[in-house]
């Protein structure tokens, strides 16, 4: 009898090991946070959704809405959601979030299980976009504020593997956006816009597109929106695949009960703007073109 029972629980044991840390059964419940109850906020919730197993159960909570339940896990869109889970016990993943503003929400809360996917690109992957786009490109400018420190010294370590020239100007204030542009502009080729939402915000954007623009000095953004609104191109991760990413973060939580590392995307998206690279006179291959050089340089590395 004793035996019998011993075999059961080791069967037992072994059938709860390979099930994951919510069972073979049971749903994850999972809260998706919204910072704000807009439509990029909404949008990608629902393509989250969407592309879910039926393992897992989301229920949405804009943060207006006061945070009661306690689910498995906690997904937080956007940098205030972020920030509303800051003291959380239970895991939070980030989403919309970009990986300098992960970094300085997340100091108070190290030994908490927090992870992310970044709504920014490696910096690796942004300049070898540069590279490939404007292969002649050897001097690239940068607006930076102090929120921008720790991205700023990323993308210095990065220029140097990739032999291109960072020429940096700091901003403190919009006023003085037109000057730094103007004390820069004769010795860079392009602009690289940063995910620093102190200078690159809707408020600020058009005066910095009319002045590179002035100035002959193509602006390389981070999202669709920048080309539409007049970026010569920019590189960035839809919100499909960002969406994807989080799953996959879920899916090993659910077999490992721990969260992975923070991440970048894990693929990316091009878009040009062929009026623009016209009106600056510059000729720029086919986005299929720009992506096969940079895989190129991926694996020469």
């Amino acid at each position: 009898m004793r035996a019998h029972l011993l075999i059961i629980l080791i069967a037992f044991a072994a059938l709860c090991s390979g099930a994951g840390w919510v069972g073979a059964a049971s749903l994850m419940e999972v809260e998706i946070v919204l910072s704000e109850n807009s439509t990029p906020y909404q949008q990608f919730s629902q393509t989250l959704q969407n592309a879910a197993q039926t393992s897992i159960h989301f229920t949405v909570t804009p943060l207006a809405t006061r945070i009661r339940t306690k689910p498995d896990v906690y997904i937080a869109l956007g940098l205030k959601a972020l920030e509303a889970l800051r003291e959380s016990h239970e895991p939070v993943i980030a989403a919309l979030v970009s990986s300098n503003d992960y970094v300085v929400a997340t100091l108070d809360s190290e030994d908490l299980p927090r992870s992310a996917v970044f709504l920014d690109q490696p910096k690796q992957r942004q300049l070898q976009f540069v590279r490939a786009a404007l292969p002649k490109t050897r001097n690239i400018g940068v607006l930076y504020s102090r929120q921008s420190l720790l991205e700023l010294e990323k993308l210095r370590s990065a220029a140097v593997a990739h032999n291109l020239n960072l020429e940096t100007n700091a901003i403190s204030s919009a006023e003085d956006l037109y000057n730094s542009i103007e004390s820069i502009s004769h010795n860079v080729d392009v602009l690289l816009a940063t995910s620093d939402s102190s200078i690159y915000n809707g408020a600020n954007i058009r005066n910095i597109l009319l002045t590179t623009y002035r100035h002959d000095i193509p602006l390389i953004g981070i999202s669709q929106s920048y080309v539409n609104a007049g970026a010569l191109a920019a590189i960035f991760s839809p919100t499909e695949q960002m969406a994807e990413d989080v799953l996959i973060l879920l899916q090993k939580f659910g077999q490992s009960g721990s969260l992975p590392a923070a991440q970048y995307p894990s693929t990316f998206g091009i878009a040009i703007n062929l009026e623009v690279a016209r009106s600056l006179n510059i000729s720029l291959p086919a986005a299929n073109e720009i992506r096969q050089r940079m895989h190129e340089m991926e694996y020469s590395r």
